[in-house]
């Protein structure tokens, strides 16, 4: 059966742009333009798949992998949750 590893990503307004993902804030994405966010949430395999009250959420196949979200293209790890 096909699992799959979810992530959320909310805006936050307030002097400038953040993003918070799975609750966490991205000091990295600071004022990033809404299509580099999703530039980079893809090029780490995420789909954007709903919009739900500002919040975008976002799925790619769980491989059995739990390495860290990477915030840019490098290596910066996030918090998030266990996948479903």
């Amino acid at each position: 059966m096909q699992r799959w590893e979810y992530m959320t990503v909310a805006i936050v307004r307030s002097y400038g742009t953040k993003y918070r993902v799975n609750g966490t804030i991205i000091a990295e994405w600071n004022d990033i333009p809404l299509y580099e966010m999703l530039q980079r949430a893809g090029r780490q395999g995420f789909e954007l798949v709903a919009i739900d009250e500002g919040s975008y959420i976002f799925k790619r196949p769980f491989l059995g992998r739990t390495g860290p979200l990477r915030a840019n293209t490098g290596e910066q790890t996030v918090n998030r949750e266990d996948s479903v």
